[in-house]
């Protein structure tokens, strides 16, 4: 574990990236600098009940595969914990790899991306259909995501406050996505796969149908009007929206369908699915 006292003043001029809640440095050497206001450090502390200096120490003693872009050295400021640093990743963004044209390519990102999240078994991820925080490298039409934002994950015991979406719903608080002492389950992870799925390949983001007072019955009109009718997509599809089912991962199902249909232009949408 590596601990790295800086100066602000010394940090003005980079590259840098600015929300009301952090600042992303681009540093000479290639590394990128993650620091928190104190607002951002207080309302993590309130919301979990540990600070964001415990959990970031913590990520020094686990063991992840090398998709989770983990913290390289702890940051302090005056001696006060300020955020990390980590490794600047390759590649870009998942949302800007998206030829929503092309579904066989669609579906090896996202099984390269379902598997990570399937393996990581002591990560939920929360926040990644977000894109922002999800990269994808590609070699010779190999994909490989990586996951940054370690703050953002909910690790072992130390959970997280931010959400796939700017708005809390009801279902987030279910004993299926959470339980009783306050973490989050894989099934908010399982979920979000659903989420990419429908903004990868029509950019439609799929949360509003969580606001409808039938979700399930919301979900399968929309897959009908997208052309989804394989009865096994449809139903991994429709179970994301039910309050009591267990969510499933597509798995190789994602394949099965890239291989059966074509995404298309179509009468009345932008795009629809279309089986050869």
């Amino acid at each position: 574990m590596k601990k790295l006292e800086i100066n602000y003043e010394l940090l003005q001029g980079l590259d840098s990236i600015k929300t009301d809640r952090s600042q992303v440095y681009f540093l000479p050497n290639g590394k990128v600098l993650k620091t928190f206001t104190n607002q951002r450090l207080d309302e993590y502390r309130i919301y979990t009940g540990h600070d964001m200096e415990v959990k970031i120490l913590d990520s020094f003693n686990r063991d992840f595969s090398s998709n989770i872009v983990r913290p390289k050295e702890v940051v302090y400021s005056n001696h006060k914990f300020c955020g990390f640093t980590m490794d600047k990743v390759s590649g870009k963004t998942v949302d800007s790899f998206f030829d929503r044209g092309n579904l066989s390519e669609f579906a090896n990102i996202y099984h390269s991306v379902e598997e990570v999240v399937k393996n990581e078994k002591d990560i939920v991820f929360i926040d990644f259909a977000q894109f922002n925080n999800l990269y994808i490298d590609s070699d010779n039409g190999k994909f490989k995501p990586y996951f940054i934002d370690y703050d953002g994950l909910q690790v072992g015991n130390y959970t997280a406050c931010d959400f796939a979406t700017p708005k809390i719903f009801d279902y987030m608080f279910e004993p299926k996505y959470f339980r009783y002492d306050g973490y989050f389950t894989k099934e908010m992870d399982k979920k979000n796969l659903i989420y990419m799925f429908f903004l990868g390949c029509f950019d439609f983001d799929c949360r509003v149908i969580d606001e409808f007072d039938n979700p399930e019955k919301a979900a399968y009109q929309l897959c009908m009007t997208l052309g989804i009718d394989d009865d096994i997509l449809l139903d991994k599809i429709i179970r994301s929206f039910s309050y009591d089912r267990p969510n499933a991962y597509l798995g190789q199902d994602i394949f099965r369908f890239a291989y059966q249909y074509d995404i298309k232009p179509c009468a009345g949408m932008k795009m629809a699915f279309k089986k050869r």
